[in-house]
């Protein structure tokens, strides 16, 4: 399966950095899950929501996350997301 890079920062923690085969997020136009090579996309997320990462090795993560940014482009993966957020 086709994995890409996923980094989930907030100003004072990593708490996921690695390949994922996919990532779920809740943004205000509603959910939606990238896997590799989906189009450039950026949105906020919505306020509160869940962060659903599927790691390569098949392990399922999960963030809650008050507010936050992701942005996909060039089959790569950044979501931002506010210190409060918790694994």
């Amino acid at each position: 399966m086709n994995t890409f890079p996923l980094t989930v920062v907030t100003s004072q923690n990593i708490w996921f950095q690695g390949r994922a085969r996919t990532c779920t997020i809740v943004g205000i136009t509603g959910s939606r899950t990238f896997e590799a090579h989906h189009e450039a996309f950026v949105t906020v997320l919505k306020s509160p929501s869940v962060l659903g990462i599927r790691a390569e090795d098949g392990r399922e993560v999960t963030i809650q996350v008050k507010d936050g940014l992701i942005s996909f482009a060039r089959n790569s993966c950044t979501v931002v997301v506010g210190s409060d957020a918790s694994p």
